[in-house]
């Protein structure tokens, strides 16, 4: 089931990371363009590969009735994890406080009737209006971004930054005849493909979302 999703109030940061974090990664001080330049790279990469936003906004998510989906028992949000839903509306009309139930982490939102049963959905148009995503490092208030993923922000950005004059994909150089380059392969189990470093790519494995 596909949906539109429209941002109201979007994120002022999308950086996974934060600068000193990676300094202290890199036993590093100073420099502080160049990381948040690699910070920036990386975190956009990540989301790239990952297929979706991890930043905390706030969104109203439309969607259009398609073949089978009237009667569905629940509807799947985007952005996750849900902090809060303000409201619901369709086509027959507005829903109120008590006739859904959210499973904030996995984005799932049930209609229930007044004994607190599920009932299925039945609609042409529905817009659901609600916050979603993580809180991020550096961002006010108690973050909630995952630490496997900023440290595969941190991994990347650390391949980033001593790559500079050299392909990140290199993994060794033999000298002998002259010269033989041994490249990662792009290519995953299941034919996928990617250019994120090995190691990041294998961190973010967990995070990726099965597309139904």
């Amino acid at each position: 089931m596909g949906s539109i999703i429209t941002v109201t109030t979007p994120a002022t940061n999308r950086r996974l990371t934060t600068v000193e974090r990676v300094q202290a990664d890199l036993g590093v001080t100073g420099n502080d363009a160049e990381i948040g330049t690699a910070i920036d790279e990386a975190s956009s990469r990540i989301e790239a590969e990952l297929g979706y936003r991890l930043a905390l906004e706030t969104v109203v998510e439309t969607f259009r009735n398609t073949s089978g989906m009237n009667g569905s028992s629940s509807i799947l949000l985007e952005r996750r994890p849900v902090t809060e839903i303000t409201a619901i509306s369709s086509d027959t009309g507005a829903l109120i406080d008590g006739e859904w139930v959210v499973d904030p982490v996995n984005g799932l939102v049930l209609w229930v009737d007044g004994a607190g049963m599920a009932t299925p959905w039945r609609f042409i148009s529905l817009s659901v209006f609600y916050s979603g995503g993580f809180v991020l490092p550096g961002d006010a208030g108690t973050r909630t971004l995952p630490p496997a993923l900023e440290a595969a922000a941190v991994a990347y950005c650390r391949s980033l930054l001593s790559s500079r004059d050299r392909d990140p994909m290199l993994r060794s150089v033999e000298i002998p005849g002259v010269i033989t380059r041994d490249y990662y392969s792009s290519n995953r189990a299941g034919g996928e493909s990617t250019l994120l470093p090995p190691d990041v790519a294998a961190m973010l494995g967990p995070f990726k979302r099965i597309q139904i």
